[in-house]
């Protein structure tokens, strides 16, 4: 009977689906995603269940719309006994691997929404702290003992927050690497050490540290150990490889803030749209400045142009960092010989307005720069194999 397949699954953060080389963008350069696509697919026509980081990655993995799973904001967490399809990963003898951001837990988005001042409709019968393990402040003196079962994943490695702020595992493996905790540890707010800061939003900057200590890079890093231990055990295993980035901060570190040049980013022509035919929410969102809203799940205005530039700039300074990693993740599969035996698909969680009808980030809003998303998969020979039990 031969072997099952590994599966190698890419997700970014917040990453439009024209932010990609080969889904039409001329100017971000992503040779290692748009090689997934060689020979495999490019799903052109792919849309979000839901326009928001949890409900859309809560389908993703149960498969279930998010009035089903429960989960319709980035307010509350998903069931314990959700039934992903890792668990059905595991149960068919797969090494699970989370490594990255889950945000299957409310945990980094306390500070997104009016804490629940009542009681629950109905008590849990889950073990006490279930919902509590993406809280950052679990991670912040060591790392708490492994969970043995997150959502269906035997392994987990959490990089919990954005930009420049590092916590979860991802705090610990850069102290341990050397870092500075008063360089990676920062407050959301203008007072994060940074260089470079833009002048229109304080969240568009280049970090102090060294780029190798940021989300990409241990992300990275982790995959590659996760994959390169499961393949020694001679174990099938699939790896949940999870980028906080292009997400807000905009905060690409070193080399990477220069990639492009503001002046130089083309705008879209929809950013003047007066908005006459939309709901008139939009057009009160519109009016936000984007120094102006809240943390996360907060539509805006686009500020102005100098600002959107800078925005752009930066975010494919990001993703061009991500396109970095994927190709080191998949060099390695090469380096091991397995290539040709693992599934890949790389996708994110929804886009970004980027400026388009003079909007900007995410929230409730049905337009396709924010609902359309990125999904690419490569099936390697996937139809040599079979079902082995």
């Amino acid at each position: 009977m031969k072997k099952q397949p590994n599966v190698l699954f890419i997700i970014a953060d917040q990453q439009r689906a024209d932010h990609v080389g080969c889904m039409g963008n001329e100017v971000v350069r992503t040779p290692n995603i748009d090689a997934v696509a060689q020979g495999g697919t490019i799903f052109g026509n792919a849309w979000v269940s839901n326009p928001v980081c949890m409900p859309n990655r809560s389908t993703i993995m149960t498969g279930r719309m998010p009035t089903a799973h429960g989960v319709i904001f980035n307010d509350r967490t998903l069931d314990w006994g959700s039934n992903t399809f890792v668990r059905q990963f595991r149960q068919a003898g797969y090494r699970t691997g989370l490594i990255g951001k889950s945000h299957l837990q409310h945990g980094m988005s306390k500070n997104s929404v009016v804490p629940f001042r009542g009681q629950a409709a109905y008590a849990t019968a889950h073990p006490e702290g279930w919902d509590q393990i993406e809280d950052f402040e679990r991670y912040m003196d060591s790392v708490p003992s492994p969970v043995e079962d997150f959502y269906g994943f035997n392994h987990i490695e959490l990089s919990i927050d954005h930009g420049a702020r590092l916590t979860g595992h991802h705090l610990q493996w850069a102290l341990e690497n050397g870092a500075n905790k008063e360089d990676v540890f920062v407050e959301y707010d203008e007072t994060a050490p940074g260089k470079n800061r833009s002048e229109h939003w304080w969240q568009i900057y280049q970090p102090p540290y060294d780029p190798k200590f940021h989300s990409t890079n241990f992300v990275t890093e982790r995959t590659i150990d996760f994959i390169t231990n499961a393949n020694s055990a001679g174990e099938p295993w699939f790896a949940w490889c999870s980028f906080p980035d292009p997400h807000h901060p905009m905060t690409p570190p070193g080399e990477w803030f220069h990639r492009h040049a503001a002046k130089d980013m083309v705008l879209p022509e929809s950013r003047v749209d007066t908005l006459d035919d939309a709901p008139k929410h939009l057009r009160l969102n519109r009016q936000t400045h984007p120094s102006e809203q809240r943390n996360w799940v907060a539509p805006c205005g686009y500020g102005s142009d100098e600002l959107l530039r800078e925005a752009i700039a930066a975010t494919y300074g990001m993703v061009e960092m991500i396109d970095d990693g994927v190709g080191r993740v998949t060099k390695q599969l090469e380096a091991l010989g397995i290539a040709e035996d693992t599934i890949i698909v790389y996708t994110s969680d929804h886009g970004d307005m980027m400026g388009d009808h003079g909007l900007f980030l995410k929230g409730f809003m049905h337009y396709a720069g924010l609902c359309k998303y990125p999904w690419l998969s490569k099936f390697l020979m996937s139809h040599r194999y079979v079902q082995t039990s």
